[in-house]
């Protein structure tokens, strides 16, 4: 449909369309309109894979591929100078959409028993008022750390993390130079670029970096 037909559908004006689309953060109703294509198009991808006759054999090369991967763009002296930042910020938030925020609470709930507590956002955080306060007050001996596998969430959340002053950090398999440059590091995932698509760096990858990331905490600051 086109916005005329929508707004005629709907009884309202085009106008109304707009600040609709507007309202659920987009910029005009070609922007949302291209969101829900992807969405569709992620939608799909997943249907045809679970209905692969190869499906399991297919995943486990996947994820074997994806380990592969992880261990060579995630290195040991990449995990350990992580590690150490995490270790000397006087305070870290932890960012993701709701999709991945289970991987960091998994994260979140061990280091407080290694003794440094960090903070969970996500979603819509910049729209509560205390943890934006948080964040404003937040300089470069405090850690602000992105997970955005698709790069999605990074990219709707790039003015807002333009203006905290804290050391950022981006945990992602894409590859978009426009929302890698807000940050002061950048973790990739895959030697490949994944913006906007679902794989198994999406599903599986997260878990494992901060699995990985928390057994070399635990070795170097924690109390076993």
């Amino acid at each position: 449909f086109s916005v005329y037909d929508i707004a005629d559908k709907c009884l309202v004006s085009r106008s109304s369309i707009h600040r609709f689309c507007q309202r659920l953060g987009y910029h005009n109703f070609k922007d949302m309109k291209a969101d829900f294509k992807k969405i569709s198009s992620q939608y799909d991808y997943f249907l045809q894979l679970a209905g692969r006759s190869d499906f399991v054999v297919y995943m486990q090369l996947e994820m074997m591929k994806m380990i592969v991967d992880l261990n060579e763009q995630i290195t040991k002296d990449v995990l350990e100078r992580l590690a150490k930042r995490i270790h000397d910020s006087k305070e870290v938030v932890l960012i993701s959409s709701y999709s991945e925020k289970s991987y960091l609470q998994k994260f979140q709930r061990p280091l407080v028993l290694s003794g440094k507590f960090v903070r969970v956002f996500c979603d819509h955080f910049e729209e509560d008022a205390l943890q934006m306060s948080l964040l404003k007050k937040l300089d470069k001996d405090c850690l602000v750390m992105m997970i955005s596998a698709k790069g999605i969430y990074a990219s709707h959340q790039d003015e807002v993390m333009k203006t905290i002053s804290a050391h950022k950090v981006l945990v992602t398999s894409s590859r978009r130079q426009d929302i890698c440059s807000t940050y002061d590091e950048v973790y990739h995932l895959s030697r490949d670029d994944y913006t906007n698509l679902k794989s198994v760096y999406s599903e599986y990858g997260i878990c494992f970096f901060f699995d990985i990331l928390y057994s070399t905490y635990l070795r170097k600051y924690g109390t076993l």
